[in-house]
């Protein structure tokens, strides 16, 4: 639930009160639940929809330095070449990467789980949109189903999979980024 909350706040004490709110809210409203969908899915609603009312009014008073540096982010390239993915004719793994980027293969185990690694992931995932944010951390993170992903979110299955891809591939750019400029020092 942290983590969910932590995609619409801007810091963790924020998040943890957003937690703290929900499961207030899930025991004041139990007797409202009608097993219309799961009771994960009802709850995990009530939690982002308390995340966005706590970030609504959060974002009334952004400080000018992060709003400078969000707009520099927010002009990142969701694309990459189709040369980067095998055919979709491909006998093994059609339409997935054709490389491994970074390349593990030059690197020192240490170095791919060190916390330098996670922090460049924390920051890229920081740095997303929030519904790519919510996406991504629901479906890989979480491990929800897709079909719960998108009733709480309220998005269709096509939606919800160009948002997963654009998130991955944000991502992957950063930590792409980060192995190479590693690589090259």
């Amino acid at each position: 639930m942290f983590r969910v909350a932590r995609i619409y706040v801007r810091t963790d004490e924020v998040a943890e009160e957003v937690v703290q709110e929900t499961w207030i809210n899930v025991l004041e409203h139990l007797h409202r639940f009608e097993g219309r969908s799961s009771f994960k899915t009802w709850v995990l609603t009530l939690l982002i929809n308390t995340s966005l009312r706590r970030g609504q009014r959060e974002a009334r008073s952004a400080p000018f330095s992060s709003i400078a540096r969000r707009n520099d982010t927010v002009q990142q390239e969701d694309t990459f070449e189709l040369d980067r993915f095998f055919a979709g004719d491909h006998p093994r793994w059609p339409h997935a990467w054709a490389t491994v980027v970074p390349r593990l293969d030059h690197l020192p185990e240490e170095k791919l789980l060190s916390t330098e690694a996670m922090k460049v992931v924390s920051d890229a995932l920081s740095a997303l949109p929030e519904s790519q944010a919510a996406v991504l951390v629901l479906h890989d993170i979480e491990g929800f189903p897709v079909e719960e992903i998108c009733e709480v979110l309220e998005l269709t299955d096509g939606n919800r999979r160009i948002l997963l891809h654009r998130a991955r591939n944000r991502i992957r750019s950063a930590l792409e980024r980060y192995f190479d400029d590693s690589q090259g020092t």
